[in-house]
């Protein structure tokens, strides 16, 4: 059974991942959707065989709006991000991929708030550029996701502030 890098959590990696992502159209966008969708998927299902894993489940957003900048419209506003979030409960998959942590995909805190989502529900989220489960509590992921997002220097990263329902992040510090 595949195994995370020393240093990780305890446990084998996950073998059944849902992959998720998100692209916009229009003039503006160098890499037309569907061009766009291929390579994040493809970028996502190297690592998952790394691992002895496997991409079960897509869930891929194309926004034809390229005005409306996707920070303004969080993931439950993404039809197809909101169908992967109703999917949680159902444990059909072990753990989220994304190709890359960006601005687009997430926005400061919001790659936090989905990684203890997942976490509440024993899921994990995982990327090619970190190559494991994203851990708030490791400040080298904090650092790199807010590289990543555009929000370095802005304060952004795992914090202690309670989740919209009020409960405190799992594994927050």
């Amino acid at each position: 059974m595949p195994q995370l890098r020393p240093g990780d959590q305890h446990r084998p990696a996950p073998t059944r991942f849902a992959f998720y992502g998100y692209t916009c159209t229009g003039p503006l966008v160098e890499t037309p959707g569907r061009d766009q969708q291929f390579c994040d998927l493809t970028r996502a299902q190297t690592l998952t065989e790394q691992l002895g894993g496997q991409i079960i489940t897509q869930y891929y957003d194309i926004d034809s709006d390229h005005r409306l900048h996707p920070r303004l419209r969080p993931w439950t506003q993404r039809p197809q991000a909101r169908l992967m979030l109703d999917a949680l409960p159902s444990h059909e998959f072990d753990a989220l991929i994304v190709a890359n942590i960006t601005p687009w995909l997430f926005a400061g805190d919001d790659v936090w708030d989905v990684v203890a989502l997942l976490a509440r529900h024993g899921m994990t989220l995982w990327t090619p550029g970190i190559h494991r489960p994203l851990d708030p509590t490791n400040p080298e992921h904090a650092l790199m996701a807010s590289i990543y997002t555009g929000t370095a220097g802005e304060g952004n990263g795992p914090t202690s502030r309670p989740d919209a329902d009020g409960s405190s992040a799992g594994g927050r510090s």
